[in-house]
């Protein structure tokens, strides 16, 4: 078990406070997360941040409370169309219809777009996003993450990153959905997963920290790490002692947990702590 850095900022994705994230206010989302423990929240382009952003030029809660911007979650629709796809959103029917809810509630793309260049000259904060040719929508301090569907090996990423200047760094997922799936998606034995880590680490802004199957959310709720998530949390901590985890909790686990929505999110900001 780690010590946790005093300088680590554990962070809340606002995406786990779906559906209404989107039309509450910031304030609202901080509020929810902080009673759980988080230090600050990761904002997700929901109505209600374009609502803020227009009428201010800003948010509704200070900028010590937000530690980064995530895109748009139809860019991944629209990628996937655009790319022919097949992933864990639309590999067959019941998973494309839970996409389609699920992203119901973001605004059009090309709100959102605009608002992402509006927040970023605004707060100067890193903002997520997860395809290669979204670049040309944002400006500096844009954060590449790492997943299944990049299509690169780790150096080459590596390589895109230092040949952007728009990028500032690379965020990684530690889920079997997403880091887990990138190794087989790129042929690298699971047994090497450190090795890929060591790569990214130097250009690491944030961790994602989900629960991408029955496994993990069991590692969590028992609060047990010595299971993969486990480990892969206490590794990428040892590498790097300040940088930000960002828990998206998926709101569908919620239906299979009594404690409630307040429960689960202490879990997850304590097994991250201490982890």
């Amino acid at each position: 078990m780690s010590v946790e850095s005093q300088d680590r900022k554990v962070n809340l994705s606002t995406g786990s406070l779906w559906p209404l994230f989107s039309f509450a206010s910031s304030q609202w989302s901080l509020e929810v997360a902080q009673k759980a423990g988080f230090d600050q929240i990761e904002i997700l382009s929901g109505y209600s941040v374009i609502r803020e952003f227009k009428r201010n030029q800003s948010l509704s809660i200070d900028q010590q409370f937000i530690g980064s911007f995530h895109e748009n979650w139809r860019e991944d629709a629209l990628a996937e169309n655009t790319y022919q796809l097949k992933t864990d959103t639309n590999f067959g029917i019941r998973a494309s219809v839970r996409a389609q809810i699920i992203r119901s509630v973001f605004p059009p793309i090309q709100e959102t777009r605009r608002l992402a260049q509006g927040l970023e000259k605004v707060y100067g904060l890193p903002f997520v996003f997860h395809w290669k040719d979204n670049l040309k929508h944002l400006d500096r301090n844009s954060v590449l993450e790492v997943h299944p569907y990049l299509g690169m090996g780790p150096e080459k990423i590596v390589d895109f990153v230092q040949n952007n200047p728009k990028i500032s760094g690379l965020v990684i997922d530690l889920s079997e959905r997403k880091f887990g799936d990138y190794l087989k998606k790129q042929a690298i034995p699971e047994s090497s997963w450190k090795d890929v880590f060591d790569i990214f680490a130097p250009y690491l802004q944030e961790v994602h920290f989900q629960m991408g199957n029955k496994e993990e959310i069991k590692e969590v709720i028992s609060q047990n790490h010595e299971g993969s998530l486990g480990q892969r949390l206490s590794y990428l901590k040892k590498l790097n002692r300040e940088i930000p985890i960002v828990a998206e909790v998926n709101p569908g686990i919620l239906k299979n947990f009594t404690g409630g929505r307040n429960e689960l999110f202490t879990k997850v900001s304590t097994f991250i702590r201490k982890a």
